[in-house]
């Protein structure tokens, strides 16, 4: 073999080496054959891409209720809910995957069975009856919502957060529809 021919070998054989992960990687990602078991769980929980919102939404709502911060309660897992979704779990003593999983699922329906219902449509009806306007009454707890939460704390003595917590759902429930 002359030396190009040798070039063109290893050449090849380079083209092989070296795409063999990536197919791999490939084929394990779109088969979800490397996905964990709380992600499969969240995924028949919720759907894939967040497509059911109002469990998604629910779930953002009793994590910032129980002290966590996800950002907005916007119904979609973001880093901020994915991060509260792991201390979440932390505080309660599971492994802290950051995913909706049956065991994490089934711990926030306990705070909602003793503390809710938890719905955003339901936060913002409670809002708007007691003289807060949240915007949209549309499901989705953007910054006018979070706004009206700031005026109602300060109307009613409480701290000021801007986000729910115990206190503000406690003077709040008054308010909201059952």
């Amino acid at each position: 073999m002359d030396r190009y021919s040798d070039r063109v070998s290893i050449m090849g054989r380079l083209r092989e080496v070296s795409l063999t992960p990536f197919i791999f990687l490939f084929v394990l990602l779109t088969c979800g054959c490397g996905a964990s078991v709380d992600q499969q769980q969240e995924e028949a929980l919720i759907g894939s891409y967040n497509q059911d919102y109002s469990k998604v939404s629910k779930a953002q709502l009793i994590l910032m209720y129980s002290g966590f911060r996800v950002g907005d309660v916007d119904g979609v897992v973001g880093p901020d809910t994915r991060d509260a979704l792991r201390e979440f779990q932390k505080s309660r003593g599971f492994s802290s995957t950051g995913y909706i999983g049956n065991t994490t699922w089934a711990e926030l329906m306990k705070v909602e069975q003793k503390e809710g219902p938890f719905a955003v449509k339901r936060l913002q009806l409670g809002l708007k009856n007691a003289g807060f306007d949240p915007g949209s009454i549309d499901g989705h707890a953007g910054w006018m919502t979070m706004k009206a939460i700031s005026g109602f704390q300060q109307a009613k003595g409480l701290g000021e957060t801007g986000r729910l917590n115990p206190e503000t759902w406690t003077a709040l429930k008054g308010s909201m529809p059952q």
